[in-house]
């Protein structure tokens, strides 16, 4: 497999669906799936109301996404409906996981989900407004050289990473067989890790080049509506987070970096 550097969409948590209908008797005989029945679902979308005999519905790992849930969160003295979605790349094939996702890709993806949840569980969704509730991205580096002899050079960025990132944390040796670089805090992490042997220890995925993969995350909407003024996922594109990723990436390590080498002088 080509192991070219690539950029995109590595996972995402999405919302903005509603339940139109639920087959209870297909559902009722699937082992992955969590139900509990002490309130109800209810949606309203077109002046058409559905409520169902639900309180909480979980979907398990499928070939075609991470988790799915459904359930009733209380805003204010009102309780709302919400159904999330927890997309990844690798869900069918573990080599897809080296390539993320493009938003192109990404929105395909989304639709051939709502076909599958229905063909394979009688669950019927409609979209609202789709949005991003957290989101990574990635982008694969080739390395001339192996991941390790990188130390130094992740340890410096680390450290050089500005004080809003209040954690900061390397695990070289046992503590992650990755050897993984990781900066965060509530609402932004970025991780810098040894992408071969990751494919090799989870997905037993062997590749021939050197890989690093670096990942920023947004963890929440508002973090995400902050970068791009919008969380809706037809509204961001490719170009947005690439322009997101490399001025990140500049404010939290080159500038610093130079900084640096001038008081080193």
């Amino acid at each position: 497999m080509n192991c070219k550097n690539y950029f995109g969409i590595d996972k995402a948590t999405i919302g903005g669906f509603e339940i139109m209908s639920i087959d209870n008797e297909k559902l009722s005989k699937i082992k992955n799936v969590t139900s509990f029945n002490d309130k109800y679902l209810y949606f309203e979308s077109n002046g058409i109301y559905s409520e169902f005999d639900f309180s909480y519905i979980n979907i398990k790992k499928t070939p075609h996404f991470k988790s799915f849930t459904a359930g009733i969160k209380k805003v204010g003295h009102k309780n709302i409906s919400y159904v999330y979605i927890e997309v990844t790349n690798d869900d069918d094939k573990p080599e897809k996981n080296l390539y993320p996702l493009t938003t192109e890709e990404f929105s395909r993806k989304i639709d051939s989900i709502i076909t599958f949840l229905s063909e394979n569980y009688g669950i019927e969704l409609i979209k609202t407004e789709f949005k991003f509730k957290d989101i990574e991205i990635s982008l694969n580096l080739t390395l001339k050289e192996k991941f390790d002899s990188y130390y130094p050079v992740f340890d410096t960025m680390l450290n050089l990473f500005p004080k809003s990132y209040k954690n900061k944390n390397i695990h070289k040796d046992g503590t992650s067989t990755t050897g993984t670089f990781k900066a965060q805090n509530s609402r932004l992490s970025i991780s810098i890790y040894n992408k071969k042997k990751q494919m090799l220890d989870t997905h037993n995925y062997l590749l021939h080049s050197e890989l690093a993969r670096f990942e920023y995350t947004l963890k929440n909407s508002k973090k995400i509506k902050e970068i791009f003024s919008t969380d809706k996922i037809d509204d961001i594109t490719d170009e947005m987070l690439k322009n997101f990723f490399k001025k990140q990436l500049e404010k939290d390590f080159f500038k610093n970096y130079t900084n640096h080498i001038k008081k080193m002088k």
